[in-house]
């Protein structure tokens, strides 16, 4: 039986008192630690996450109203070529000592020269602005792509922080499971705090991936929905260039035939 010190202290009790401090300051302290590393996780995740949707969605209205534009001024030059050819026709034949109009056949060269010109025009056109589409669709899935990638080393990072606090935590308990005169009573309650730490650092890896999976998923979904009003642009503005198109070659086939009749 353990005897007494001349205070009237048992050794014995003294010590299982401090590992028994030790065993829930351990336990408290990496529960602690967890929830901070946790908490500075979701906040840095968060903001990646509001960045990459603000500027997923600044860089959509802002390729959209670019292509927009773009496909309106090359309908407006498409659809005045056809009056153009008119007025350029009425100016020669005004300027000219001519007494007479221009010939059929030459309105009817000049009015399928004009057409060549409107097609070529307007395949062009298309073809530039779905370039130009396509660069902005690839250049939001490659932020969206760098947004994802930051918030998955930050991930990492904070994973490998909390395998290392978890062992840090378990490390202080040793002493106390290691040591020959505690008894299997406290030794017990050390395997039971070490359990604790670890269940915790498995609940903080859990909450971290939770966030991350939901981050991930939000910026991607933003992005498809981002390249999809784009496409969605594209088509509206390849529509508006076609049907200039066509209105402009049949403004100048109207022309050619009125010509034709003289």
């Amino acid at each position: 039986m353990p005897s007494d010190d001349l205070n009237g202290h048992n050794p014995h009790e003294d010590l299982d008192a401090e590992i028994e401090s030790i065993r829930i300051i351990a336990a408290v302290d990496a529960e602690a630690m967890f929830a901070r590393e946790v908490a500075q996780a979701v906040k840095s995740i968060t903001d990646i996450h509001d960045i990459a949707n603000a500027k997923i969605l600044s860089d959509t209205q802002v390729a959209s109203a670019r292509i927009a534009a773009s496909g309106e001024v090359h309908a407006t030059e498409i659809i005045s070529a056809a009056e153009l050819l008119r007025l350029n026709v009425q100016k020669y034949e005004i300027d000219s000592d001519a007494t007479e109009l221009l010939s059929p056949s030459i309105i009817k060269e000049l009015a399928q020269n004009t057409e060549y010109d409107i097609k070529h025009t307007a395949t062009a056109a298309i073809r530039l602005i779905k370039a130009e589409a396509h660069e902005a669709i690839e250049q939001i899935k490659t932020n969206a792509k760098q947004s994802i990638d930051k918030i998955n080393k930050i991930t990492e990072k904070v994973q490998k922080q909390i395998d290392e606090n978890a062992v840090i935590a378990k490390s202080k308990l040793e002493s106390a499971k290691q040591s020959p005169r505690t008894s299997q009573q406290i030794k017990k309650a050390a395997e039971m705090a070490a359990e604790k730490i670890a269940a915790h650092a498995a609940t903080a890896t859990h909450q971290v991936n939770s966030v991350v999976a939901e981050s991930v998923k939000n910026v991607m979904q933003a992005a498809d929905i981002a390249c999809a009003r784009l496409e969605q642009a594209i088509e509206e503005v390849i529509e508006r260039i076609i049907t200039s198109r066509d209105k402009a070659i049949a403004r100048v086939e109207e022309f050619r035939k009125t010509r034709a009749a003289f």
